[in-house]
């Protein structure tokens, strides 16, 4: 091969590297696009759901309530906070803690409970309409 031949083939494999640079980099751009997208949108799922949640009561701050599941409706999560709690809770604070499990929970679900086990007895309410605390009466389990 002569040094004419091997410089325009040099400049060939340049121009083809050149051209298959800028596919790759353009491809790269695009993936890095999405894998952004894809962070953005992991970023808003919780990475894992726990199996045990915890809450700090609020009027009893060194005190838990006994393990609340995720997967547990709105009554089981009250009736368990209710239980665990030394003293009785307005419905305000038993909302606030069952936003904490569970955040899409809507406050009428709480009271309708509330108002339920009061007819049933299940819990004991403190107070004048509006200013009530509930304390639970019905079973332990």
């Amino acid at each position: 091969m002569e040094s004419t031949e091997l410089i325009v083939a040099i400049d060939k494999w340049r121009e083809e590297g050149k051209a298959l640079r800028e596919k790759l980099v353009a491809e790269r751009d695009v993936l890095a696009e999405r894998v952004d997208e894809i962070n953005k949108r992991l970023a808003m799922i919780p990475a894992e759901k726990p199996e045990k949640v915890r809450i700090a009561l609020p009027l009893a701050p060194a005190q838990t309530s006994d393990g609340i599941d995720p997967g547990d409706s709105v009554s089981e999560i009250v009736r368990k906070l209710l239980r665990a709690s030394e003293k009785p809770l307005t419905a305000a604070e038993l909302i606030d803690n069952v936003h904490v499990v569970l955040p899409e929970a809507r406050r009428e679900t709480v009271h309708s409970v509330l108002n339920q086990w009061k007819r049933k007895k299940l819990l004991q309410a403190h107070g004048r309409k509006g200013k009530l605390r509930f304390e639970w009466k019905g079973p332990a389990g």
